[in-house]
């Protein structure tokens, strides 16, 4: 799957392009991918404003995404959580399918 891999080692900001596999911050229609075993985001997480393509969390992802006062908010197209991190996500969309997995463990839609 091409896209734009999460490679942060240390700080954990979504907005730094040099965490990034593609060397930027990812933009519209980029699909999103979260490694297993791979760093938390905790910062730079409003990124409501840029449709991203997919936002695939893969299996055995075990960070976090977010917290609880600040989730990442993002606009994507379509989402795969495969992670057992915890994960704050506020998803900027008005409609997005969910894998049937997901859905038991959603506890409020917006």
């Amino acid at each position: 799957m091409a896209g734009n891999i999460w490679l942060s080692t240390a700080d954990g900001n979504y907005a730094t392009a040099s965490n990034w596999s593609l060397g930027h911050v990812p933009i519209a229609s980029e699909d999103v991918i979260i490694p297993a075993r791979s760093p938390s985001i905790v910062s730079g997480l409003d990124q409501s404003t840029v449709a991203i393509g997919g936002l695939y969390v893969k299996d055995g992802y075990d960070g976090t995404l977010g917290d609880p006062s600040n989730s990442l908010s993002i606009a994507p197209s379509s989402l795969f959580f495969g992670g057992n991190g915890l994960s704050f996500i506020d998803i900027n969309a008005s409609n997005i399918d969910l894998p049937p997995h997901l859905c038991p463990v959603v506890s409020s839609v917006n």
